[in-house]
């Protein structure tokens, strides 16, 4: 996969992020981060970019945090079916030798 150059504006800053991931997509993981940056300093006309920044990744990271525990928890309720179901399976099959 190529790598791409994407200039964009954070904050009112402007940066040039080189990512392999498609330029349309690295646009809009900016244009959402300085979303989530505005608001943060609409809401606390009192924070500096730089706070807004680290509480918009504090933030960023709790959301992470939580996310991958769900994915975890569901990939482990998915080996309990998983092995639920080679129970049930090796049990049909059991039966239908028997009967």
């Amino acid at each position: 996969m190529g790598r791409n150059r994407v200039k964009m504006t954070i904050a009112g800053t402007e940066y040039t992020v080189v990512s392999e991931e498609p330029a349309l997509y690295m646009l809009q993981v900016g244009c959402d981060l300085d979303n989530d940056l505005r608001d943060m300093m609409k809401n606390n006309p009192r924070l500096t970019p730089t706070m807004a920044a680290v509480l918009t990744a504090i933030n960023d990271r709790d959301r992470l945090n939580k996310a991958e525990e769900a994915a975890d928890n569901l990939r482990d309720q998915m080996r309990e079916y998983l092995e639920e179901n080679a129970a049930l399976r090796a049990e049909l099959e059991r039966l239908r030798r028997r009967g």
